[in-house]
């Protein structure tokens, strides 16, 4: 995969213009897409510190067909280096990719919704003892 050199066919990622566009939890990768290469990394979403999802696609050669991926960035703070791929995934059969959140980002907001939902049945048995 080449995301940060000039290519030609069907490989890049998921942008417009000259800019990498950052994907959200719910994004959608398919032939739909704008599929762009950004020449030697100038796209700002990824020069920040933080963990950021780019959106690829490729050709697998094996069986002729484009399919469609995802992938976490781990960028650090000097100007997005040092940039690491933490995570990737793919569709292998030509169809599109939703991106969904990282196992870890689930079980916390699972966490937060047991312990909000647990205050919350404390404050009304208070409410109801009153």
């Amino acid at each position: 995969l080449g995301f940060y050199w000039p290519q030609t066919g069907t490989s890049g990622g998921v942008g417009s213009g000259t800019m990498y566009t950052d994907l959200a939890a719910g994004a959608t990768v398919s032939s739909a897409s704008t599929f762009i290469v950004a020449i030697n990394g100038t796209t700002p979403n990824f020069t920040t510190a933080g963990n950021h999802i780019l959106g690829f696609q490729f050709l697998n050669e094996g069986t002729g067909v484009v399919n469609y991926g995802y992938l976490t960035i781990s960028t650090g703070a000097n100007n997005g280096y040092p940039a690491t791929i933490t995570s990737y995934r793919y569709e292998n059969n030509g169809g599109a990719i939703t991106v969904v959140p990282e196992p870890s980002s689930v079980a916390l907001l699972s966490m937060a919704a047991m312990v909000l939902g647990a205050l919350g049945l404390r404050q009304w048995r208070r409410q109801r003892a009153a």
